[in-house]
């Protein structure tokens, strides 16, 4: 039988530049700001000693600038990020109590709605000003070991509905796909009845096969979470000659969901049901507190009644979730994205991710992959630039003189390789963020679940280096739930 040719993908790859960016403008700023006050200075001064003590401050002003940190980043952006840390534990937006709030303070804009899906059913939708949110239960890649064949079929059909999810007609502007991974629980196993004359060294056996079963094993549950833009929904109600109104975004919203779905459906990927607002908040629930199912509703009254008091664990850069019934800490909750600087320099295969996925080293953990969707032009438009910045490093680095280390020439290959996919296969424009989450009972755990994902990911994965969310833990969280979080513009 003929082997499977797999597909290898470029998630490397350089950084675009355009030639005006805020960074530019905001040095530019803030050097003529500063020479036209070292002017001024040295004229009201008049004073030989004061105006070197200006130049001095000014020289200070730069060299702190230019501090770069352990990794690699700006100095004075690490110590901001310190200081709006610490601001926001003094001013208690990084917590939440239920008790006091109704819901977390970053997500205060955020509205949850619901609209009747025709079945008997309801569809939960998140509005925050700019885009809805909605989720689907999705079938996460099928049972047991399968073949290669069936794994390049996945990937050509997950392909397939990116490129058509990028299409100006489809009011999608991100895909966030998230696998959830826990222990086999009791209820999970089915119930097994022995018959009667079964000898009882043959029941005892049973039992200890169940036991190893749930010792062994691990349940996967994936969801996908689609964001859309509340502008490309209103263009669709006024290409029908209709007003805009809330209701008719939130129908526009479950048109579009149906159109997701169909689209998943018609690529043999499975989808089990959109879920509404009290299964979502079940699924928040279940990712902050483990021991909880994903699929337990018991208790919920509406969507924000769903959320545990949690607050931040600054010492170990991570939320610690608190249990409602007991009021003791339960869970602790770090997480990490992978940035584009830490992707592989090296093309991979479509499962990079199963080390991390399927793990059993770490008992807790969800893997969330988020697409944002980019149209033809614009994903034209970003591969010429990716290409253009990628192809003035490496003549910049010639110009100087210096000796490339063979990063710059991959990421110009990258970059063209990119380029031909958008240009000439029509290849689904992608900015792509990896973000995981992994739980522990105890701060103990959490690190050394934390050491297992830096081991996994890098010796498994080629994953350069990967940023743990230390400062601000509870963003970092946040991005990982089922929100439709927008991605960060650089990472």
């Amino acid at each position: 039988m003929a082997g499977v040719e797999r597909s290898t993908y470029w998630l490397g790859g350089a950084s675009t530049v355009p030639f005006v960016t805020r960074r530019k403008v905001m040095v530019v700023t803030v050097l003529g700001v500063g020479a036209f006050t070292a002017l001024w200075f040295v004229v009201r001064a008049q004073s030989i000693p004061a105006t070197v003590v200006a130049f001095v401050l000014g020289g200070a002003a730069v060299a702190v600038w230019l501090r770069r940190d352990a990794d690699g980043g700006r100095w004075i952006v690490s110590g901001l990020d310190r200081v709006r840390g610490w601001l926001s534990l003094r001013a208690r937006w990084d917590e939440f109590d239920p008790e006091v709030e109704v819901r977390p303070f970053w997500l205060e804009r955020v509205e949850v709605a619901s609209v009747a899906t025709g079945d008997g059913h309801d569809l939960g939708l998140l509005d925050d000003a700019t885009h809805l949110v909605a989720v689907l239960e999705v079938d996460g890649g099928g049972h047991a070991i399968q073949t290669a064949a069936a794994h390049a079929r996945r990937e050509r059909a997950f392909r397939a509905v990116l490129r058509a999810c990028s299409r100006p007609r489809v009011a999608v502007s991100q895909l966030d796909v998230m696998t959830s991974s826990f222990p086999t629980r009791e209820g999970d196993l089915p119930a097994v009845s022995l018959a009667q004359w079964v000898t009882p060294a043959v029941a005892q056996s049973m039992a200890d096969v169940r036991s190893q079963a749930l010792l062994g094993t691990q349940q996967y549950r994936s969801w996908v979470v689609v964001r859309m833009p509340v502008d490309q929904l209103a263009a669709v109600i006024r290409e029908d000659g209709l007003a805009v109104t809330p209701d008719r975004l939130n129908q526009a919203a479950l048109e579009t969901v149906g159109q997701v779905t169909r689209l998943f459906m018609d690529n043999g990927i499975g989808v089990h049901r959109g879920l509404s607002s009290r299964r979502w908040a079940a699924v928040i629930r279940g990712l902050l507190l483990c021991d909880r199912s994903v699929d337990d509703t018991a208790g919920i009254r509406d969507f924000w009644h769903a959320w545990p008091a949690f607050e931040v664990d600054r010492r170990e850069g991570a939320v610690t979730v608190f249990d409602p019934a007991t009021g003791e800490a339960s869970w602790h909750h770090a997480t990490a994205s992978i940035p584009r600087s830490g992707w592989p320099t090296a093309a991979v295969h479509g499962r990079w991710l199963a080390p991390l996925v399927l793990s059993h080293e770490v008992s807790h953990r969800v893997v969330v992959n988020s697409f944002e969707l980019l149209s033809p032009m614009e994903a034209s438009g970003f591969a010429r630039d990716q290409l253009t910045t990628a192809a003035s490093l490496r003549v910049r680095q010639r110009s100087q003189g210096k000796v490339g280390t063979g990063e710059v020439e991959v990421a110009e290959s990258s970059a063209a390789l990119v380029a031909k996919d958008v240009a000439v296969h029509h290849a689904a424009g992608l900015r792509v963020l990896t973000r995981v989450m992994v739980s522990g009972r105890s701060a103990s755990e959490l690190r050394r679940a934390q050491e297992e994902i830096e081991t996994i990911t890098s010796n498994e994965m080629g994953v350069t280096r990967i940023n743990w969310d230390t400062t601000r833990p509870t963003l970092g969280v946040l991005s990982v739930l089922p929100l439709g979080r927008e991605l960060p513009r650089d990472y």
